[in-house]
């Protein structure tokens, strides 16, 4: 039996530049879906 998760983070500014270092110190892929303007008003 294996267990599969996944993580969400937030970021406000630069989170390319934060996804990349955590990518570099863990490895693995980063899967990014930027917000829209309109979603982050909710």
């Amino acid at each position: 039996m294996s267990v599969t998760t996944t993580t969400h983070l937030n970021f406000r500014g630069d989170a390319r530049a934060a996804l990349g270092f955590y990518r570099s110190v863990f490895g693995g892929n980063v899967v990014a879906a930027p917000a829209t303007a309109e979603q982050n008003r909710a």
